[in-house]
């Protein structure tokens, strides 16, 4: 993971606005490969391996790490269009079950650093309400319709200024009346949303 990366997260069981402070075991340049990220107020130990953090009931992905053709070149590109990321700079929060090449998506955007919150066990979702990131931490957003992040959880993480793209299907309506979001675009596959404040 980028150490810049660790600097946007919370502790899980503190919560925002407590942020973690990383101890580097291993490191590649900037990317942290092995370490603990630790809470100054409760004590906790987060081990990072592989360059994955494990953040309590979630692990952080750290995707430029992923095999070079991981996903759909199609929805790469509409990401990274949408998304209006050739010139942005930070991390972008995705859906672990969107199938994005981000190796792709790195070279068409370079300054940002995708990542994924995850549960260790496929089968059990994301437990949201409270992702372990500090508020307005990530440049955008990338999820599905159906995916496991709140729409509240992505206006707190999501900074001002940037954009959510929903995949994949009818979106309620909550998603798009919220306050605080901008409709940019929508059609059959994606719905783009900005954030107001």
């Amino acid at each position: 993971m980028l150490l810049d990366t660790t600097e946007i997260l919370a502790c899980p069981a503190c919560g925002p606005p407590n942020g973690l402070i990383v101890l580097v075991d291993e490191a590649t340049g900037r990317r942290v490969r092995r370490g603990v990220l630790g809470c100054p107020m409760c004590a906790g130990r987060f081990p990072i391996d592989e360059g994955h953090a494990v953040l309590g009931d979630l692990i952080l992905e750290d995707r430029a790490a992923e095999p070079e053709h991981r996903g759909g070149s199609e929805l790469t590109l509409m990401v990274a269009a949408l998304g209006d990321l050739a010139a942005t700079i930070g991390p972008v929060l995705l859906d672990p079950g969107l199938e994005v090449d981000a190796r792709r998506l790195n070279d068409l955007a370079p300054g940002v650093e995708l990542v994924s919150l995850r549960s260790p066990d496929p089968a059990v979702p994301v437990p949201t309400p409270r992702l372990p990131v500090l508020d307005r931490s990530f440049a955008a957003a990338a999820t599905r319709a159906d995916g496991p992040y709140e729409v509240s959880e992505l206006r707190r993480v999501v900074r001002p200024g940037g954009r959510v793209l929903v995949f994949g299907g009818a979106v309620s309506e909550s998603w798009i009346q919220t306050p605080g979001w901008q409709l940019v675009a929508s059609d059959d596959r994606v719905i783009v949303l900005a954030r107001e404040d």
